[in-house]
């Protein structure tokens, strides 16, 4: 099965039709299309400006992010599972040098 994927840019007008700047390379027959709007940076824009005004769009259009707290609780399981998997190693070492003496 040919894997081939053509990357292009185009426009979607309103009654749904879409203007591709060029055309594909691919051979004609059925394809998939997926549409995603692009994201122009504003000209003088730095990384934090461009961080913000993308998490402001997200969190108008109803996105939600976790809390500070929220990531610190899952950081601190994680460190907490790691000592559990940390008890297990030891215990069975532990058995193996005593498999070992016996």
């Amino acid at each position: 099965m040919n894997e081939a994927t053509n990357v292009l840019r185009g426009i979607l007008h309103p009654d749904g039709t879409l203007e591709l700047t060029e055309r594909p390379t691919l051979p004609a027959g059925q394809v998939e299309v997926t549409i995603r709007p692009v994201v122009e940076p504003v000209k003088g824009e730095n990384w934090l400006e461009y961080l913000q005004r993308t998490r402001a769009k997200l969190e108008a259009s109803g996105a939600t992010f976790r809390t500070k707290e929220e990531i610190d609780s899952d950081i601190e399981e994680m460190r907490d599972w790691d000592s559990h998997l940390d008890e297990i190693r030891d215990q069975i070492e532990e058995a193996r040098r005593g498999e070992r003496k016996g």
